[in-house]
């Protein structure tokens, strides 16, 4: 059989089962938060990045390093999460650390990008994407669940997807984000 292409799953690698449709994929709880968490981060990071202009660098100079000094300020101190940024020295480019859940859980739980980044461009439309994204994920935490949330909630994911698109590009969408569309509860 000719190897089908992995680009319509924005994966890496082949499905492990191949014979179940992707929309019959249920995603659990936990990795759907972790991974669109990391995207999120990943996102908002490279814009930092882009606003400070750090590309390739040997050295971080925070002063000049404006926006993602004010981000690692922010997780230390509003979020009381250890966390700094070093630059690799093999590649001279910016690396951080992943959050733990419970730190991703914190920081979306706290986030204020409007009042952090004022400057920022898509900042409102980027809190929103947050927000929204962390009011699915307590939705489908949630022990229990009334009808009408999951009646909504496909809408609404539909609705975050929608927002999120419109900021990023679909390259970013992946099959977490996909998964989050509305169709895990359903």
């Amino acid at each position: 059989l000719p190897k089908r292409s992995t680009s319509r799953y924005n994966v890496s690698h082949e499905p492990l089962f191949t014979s179940i449709p992707m929309h019959r994929v249920i995603p659990d709880n936990l990795h759907m938060f972790l991974r669109i968490g990391d995207v999120l981060i990943n996102l908002l990071v490279t814009e930092l990045r882009r606003q400070d202009g750090i590309d390739k660098c040997k050295l971080l100079d925070r002063n000049k390093a404006r926006h993602v000094s004010v981000y690692e300020k922010y997780l230390n101190e509003a979020c009381k999460i250890p966390f700094q940024f070093y630059i690799c020295k093999d590649s001279n480019t910016l690396k951080w650390r992943d959050l733990t859940g419970p730190e991703k859980y914190r920081l979306f739980s706290k986030i204020d990008w409007p009042s952090i980044f004022p400057q920022l461009p898509n900042v409102e439309t980027v809190q929103q994407i947050w927000q929204q994204f962390f009011q699915l994920i307590n939705t489908v935490r949630a022990d229990s669940i009334t009808a009408e949330e999951i009646d909504n909630f496909e809408a609404k994911g539909k609705t975050w997807l929608s927002l999120f698109l419109s900021i990023y590009r679909t390259k970013n969408v992946t099959p977490y984000i996909h998964a989050s569309d509305g169709h895990s509860l359903t």
